[in-house]
């Protein structure tokens, strides 16, 4: 979602320019150095054929489908993004952009084989 101009208006101090349209981080004027890099919220992908996994909700614990998750991430104001991408709670890894599309086309073609393959059995 593109920012509104007002929300495009709100810089910490130390912001020279406002955070790409993706960026979910509160920034504020007391940001610590290390914490003035953007994120975006992660988006999830079910994983029907893993194993369920425990999840803690406000009822207590339940079973949930597993899932890999992917989001954006810029680690300092000016850095380049890169695509973060996790299983789990501590399992991820980061990757370029242009890696990224990279492995997104090797998926691809990996699914288009899949398919033509089904058509002719």
């Amino acid at each position: 979602m593109t920012p509104t101009v007002q929300e495009a208006q709100r810089l910490a101090s130390w912001q020279e320019k406002p955070c790409p349209w993706w960026c979910d981080a509160n920034h504020t004027d007391n940001d610590a150095p290390e914490d003035r890099g953007c994120f975006s919220t992660y988006r999830s992908t079910p994983l029907p054929l893993e194993d369920p996994v425990k999840v803690v909700a406000p009822s207590g614990e339940q079973w949930a489908l597993d899932e890999v998750r992917s989001g954006i991430e810029r680690k300092s104001p000016g850095a380049l993004p890169i695509l973060t991408i996790g299983h789990g709670d501590i399992d991820s890894f980061a990757m370029p952009l242009d890696d990224a599309q990279a492995f997104i086309d090797n998926i691809q073609a990996q699914i288009d084989a899949a398919r033509a393959g089904m058509a002719v059995a």
